[in-house]
């Protein structure tokens, strides 16, 4: 499984969007996908932070 990006690239990336550029820029300008700006960007208007969500499950 990947690691999440960074904390600090989300923040860069959420900012950008914010900035009023377009989610298909903002991606293609830091080599992701759009939907993960749009992902990131719903999650910082819901939740206040563009941080990514716990990985994994249970472990004994």
């Amino acid at each position: 499984m990947a690691k999440p990006y960074s904390f600090d690239f989300g923040l860069n990336v959420v900012a950008q969007a914010a900035s009023g550029m377009a989610h298909a820029a903002v991606a293609e300008l830091n080599g992701i996908v759009s939907s993960t700006v749009t992902k990131w960007w719903g999650r910082e208007r819901d939740i206040g932070t563009p941080e990514a969500k716990p990985m994994g499950g249970h472990r004994p």
